[in-house]
Formats: C-alpha cells, structure tokens, sequence
C-alpha cells in the first residue's frame, strides 16, 4: 500500500468543527485532541471527493475512476483511500510559529501531563 502526506496551508482562519452542538452551551464543538485543533479526516476525504465529483462534471475524470479510489456509499466494502486526522504541525506563537517535530510525541506528553483541554 502506497501512503503519502496531505500538506494543508491555511491562508485565513479555520474552524475544525466536529458538527455537534451543545444546546444552550455551544454553538460549535470544536475537534481536538488533548486541545490541540485537528481536521476529522471525514472532512478532509467529503472536500476531497467534492473536488472530485466536479472532474467528473468537467469532463477530467471518469465517474469509474472516483469511485474506485473513494468507493461507493452503501456498499459492504470500504474504499482503498485511508485517510487520518489532519493535525497541527506548525503551532502559533505570538508573531512567529513553533514547528512540531514529532506530532505522535507532543500527543504523548500532553495525554501525560496535567494539562487541561
């Protein structure tokens, strides 16, 4: 199996929303781990397969080809594209930003520590 990496750049502000609400507390719940921002990977595969759909609308892409990369909704067998999380790998701080080195570490010790959400 063939993997790779999704580089993400924000070029304005982001909400990583989870889509569930708190009646009368939140209006948006945010997706996170250990408090730190993560995109579900639901997210990043729906915007992916979107991108996808207009090929096929524009003529770029054979509706066989999306699908045998995405898979087909209802079936019994899940699609050959796996992906994860999106998590952070640069974090802000103040006017410049801290680069992760070893997100799986940073999780680690936050799961470890008394730090709260």
């Amino acid at each position: 199996m063939k993997s790779g990496w999704l580089d993400i750049e924000l070029r304005s502000e982001l909400t990583t929303g989870t889509g569930d609400t708190l009646n009368g507390l939140v209006d948006i719940d945010i997706a996170h781990v250990h408090g730190l921002p993560v995109i579900p990977a639901k997210r990043l595969k729906g915007a992916l397969l979107e991108v996808g759909k207009e090929l096929v609308d524009w003529g770029l892409l054979k509706a066989r080809d999306l699908y045998a990369v995405f898979g087909k909704a209802g079936l019994d067998v899940s699609s050959p594209l796996q992906i994860h999380d999106a998590h952070l790998y640069q974090l802000p701080d103040g006017s410049s930003t801290q680069v992760v080195e070893h997100v799986p570490e940073l999780l680690r010790q936050l799961r470890e520590s008394e730090w709260q959400e």
